[in-house]
């Protein structure tokens, strides 16, 4: 008799851990990302969908395209964090963990190679422009640098050498036709451009 009890107790607690065991809600494919060491870099959100770019740290080894499906109610959620919060990644975190519909894309062929780059060198910033690049700054140390941001990477170009631009009073003499002319004399790549989130 005592052995049919400590049966039946040993039944009913695999039964019982069964049960809790089938509450928990199985992780998606961005918390698996998240504890593999990938980060969020760029993200867009609607009230219908999330987008984001996965990368570890600041290494190009591997890149994901992460979409999901958002509710309104998630969208709301999502966009309510604060974004100065110093736990506003943990929310955020927590909240895309439980998104559905997640498609997980390999984009790492998207970052261009540096042969790819080289082939702007000796054709013109107009050049550049026309490729669907847009500039978006410019230093000047002892030597002028434009950034640019492109439908898919960002990169930071160096001009010719016969460009006479030394301070930021020069270029102020260079119409937007004149910097459209300069010539390229080197390209490098500096990350992924956020235009890539609009693309389908």
């Amino acid at each position: 008799m005592k052995k049919l009890v400590s049966v039946v107790l040993a039944l009913l607690m695999i039964a019982a851990l069964a049960g809790c065991g089938a509450e928990k809600t199985e992780e998606n494919e961005i918390t698996k990302l998240y504890s593999e060491g990938y980060q969020c870099t760029m993200s867009t959100a609607t009230e219908g969908s999330w987008k984001g770019v996965f990368q570890k740290e600041d290494s190009y080894d591997t890149l994901y395209m992460v979409m999901a499906a958002m509710s309104a109610e998630e969208y709301e959620a999502y966009d309510a964090i604060p974004y100065d919060d110093e736990d506003a990644d943990a929310q955020k975190e927590e909240l895309l963990g439980k998104l559905s519909d997640v498609t997980v894309t390999d984009i790492t062929d998207k970052i261009p190679t540096q042969e790819e780059l080289d082939a702007y060198v000796g054709k013109t910033l107009g050049d550049l422009e026309n490729d669907g690049f847009e500039n978006t700054g410019y230093s000047i140390d002892d030597k002028c640098l434009f950034s640019y941001d492109g439908p898919v990477y960002c990169c930071t170009v160096t001009l010719d050498e016969s460009t006479k631009i030394k301070t930021v009073e020069d270029l102020d003499n260079y119409s937007a036709n004149d910097l459209r002319a300069l010539k390229i004399a080197a390209v490098e790549f500096s990350g992924m451009s956020s235009m890539l989130l609009d693309a389908e």
